[in-house]
This record gives structure tokens, sequence and C-alpha cells, in this order.
């Protein structure tokens, strides 16, 4: 069973992650051609704190845009 994570600096609503596990889903079970209901798929929400580009925090480089 194929296990993808995707790792994301923001929390989605239900329906948005619902969307997301479907299209990712549906996505890979084509392209692997496998059923469906063998994929599986995690949405994992990072805060912006604690997420770092190029020495800074997602949420530093918020802010510096901000000003």
């Amino acid at each position: 069973m194929p296990y993808i994570q995707v790792f994301e600096a923001q929390q989605r609503s239900s329906e948005e992650a619902g969307r997301i596990v479907r299209a990712v889903t549906e996505a890979y079970a084509q392209s692997a051609e496998i059923p469906a209901a063998k994929v599986q798929v995690v949405l994992s929400a990072i805060p912006r704190d604690h997420w770092g580009v190029g020495g800074k925090t997602l949420e530093a480089q918020d802010e510096e845009a901000r000003s």
C-alpha cells in the first residue's frame, strides 16, 4: 500500500482536506494503476513558526513581507 504524506504550513478546513485527499488519491491510483482503496494519504499541518526556509521561519518571512 502506498503511503503519501503531504506537509503544509497551514491548517486546512475539513472540506479542503477532503478535496486534497481525494485528488492525491485519484492521481496516484490512476498513475500507478492500482485501486484507490490501496492509497493512504496523510495531511500534516506544520505551524509557520516551526517551518524554516533559508534560515528563517515562514512566520518571520511573513512579518518581513508585511513591513
